[in-house]
């Protein structure tokens, strides 16, 4: 038993699988970004920093040595506020991720503008609101609630001093887990992240070049990967069909059919294609009291 398919219905598949290729190939079900490993490794770091302002710009640069030079001079000039934390480059880009203190930020990223970059650069900004109690203040409270508990234990009676050593245990752990949280609340309101990548310029011709090619391959590779799947689709439902008359369950198409649509027969009256009564069928009439039937006639001939 096998899956039978006209001719209008193949071509209505293979036009099926040309559009779904052509959109594929336009990012339509997936819209894709081509980002390097490198960006995308300094990108997630970037992403998963908690300092409370962020900055990412993105820019095209005519000659990238140019900038490295241009670069390297601020760096100079803000050497005391700047900690560079990733720095991947080559001669056609660079991937830049630092630390700078909040109060040399705006000028180090306004100083980046006047730049002169092929187009306009892309900014985006993030900036956490703080939210939550005064870490500070808790912390000096707990300092002095622990200075107070030594200074009572001093004096305390064997029962009372046992009870202050664990009161002054818990506050100990206490006070360290909120230094921790100070001095990262510090640094991240006090260190402002910056993300700057940046490319060099290319030709309209190349862009054209780059984009057609791109176009190509994932029409190509979206058409190979739906002709195979439509074909192991139709081979899988001709195996299900294969087993299913097997073990003895047909279709209308099936061996337990008759004619075009199959058949059904019950007792000794079969039930076909030609009507609910099978179309025509022949019928012999058999009359019991047949010798009664021809006495009239005896009777007229006499």
């Amino acid at each position: 038993m096998r899956i039978k398919l006209s001719r209008h219905f193949k071509l209505f598949l293979v036009l099926g699988v040309l559009v779904l290729a052509f959109l594929y190939a336009r990012g339509f079900f997936a819209p894709r970004v081509t980002i390097s490993p490198e960006v995308r490794e300094v990108w997630r770091l970037f992403r998963d920093a908690n300092n409370f302002q962020k900055h990412d710009i993105r820019f095209n640069v005519e000659d990238m040595n140019d900038f490295m030079f241009y670069l390297g001079s601020l760096e100079g000039v803000h050497s005391d506020s700047l900690r560079v934390l990733q720095r991947r480059g080559n001669e056609t880009s660079l991937i830049y991720l630092a630390e700078i203190r909040s109060g040399d930020f705006e000028q180090f990223v306004q100083r980046l503008r006047y730049y002169d970059s092929t187009e306009e650069p892309i900014e985006q900004r993030i900036l956490t609101p703080v939210i939550g109690v005064d870490l500070s203040q808790r912390l000096e409270m707990n300092e002095m609630l622990l200075q107070r508990l030594q200074t009572e234990s001093q004096t305390a009676t064997t029962s009372r001093f046992d009870q202050i050593q664990r009161s002054m245990s818990a506050l100990r752990t206490e006070i360290d887990s909120l230094k921790v949280f100070v001095e990262a609340f510090e640094h991240n309101s006090t260190n402002s992240l910056l993300l700057l990548v940046v490319g060099t310029a290319r030709s309209p011709i190349a862009v054209f070049v780059r984009n057609n090619t791109v176009f190509i391959r994932d029409f190509g590779v979206g058409f190979i990967v739906l002709t195979f799947t439509l074909i192991a689709s139709i081979f899988l439902m001709n195996l299900v069909l294969k087993l299913m008359s097997k073990f003895g369950i047909h279709t209308t198409s099936g061996k337990g059919g008759s004619g075009k649509y199959g058949g059904y027969k019950y007792g000794s009256y079969k039930y076909g294609s030609k009507g609910y009564g099978g179309g025509q069928r022949k019928v012999k009439r058999v009359y019991k009291d047949k010798d009664k039937k021809d006495t009239p006639e005896s009777d007229k001939s006499e």
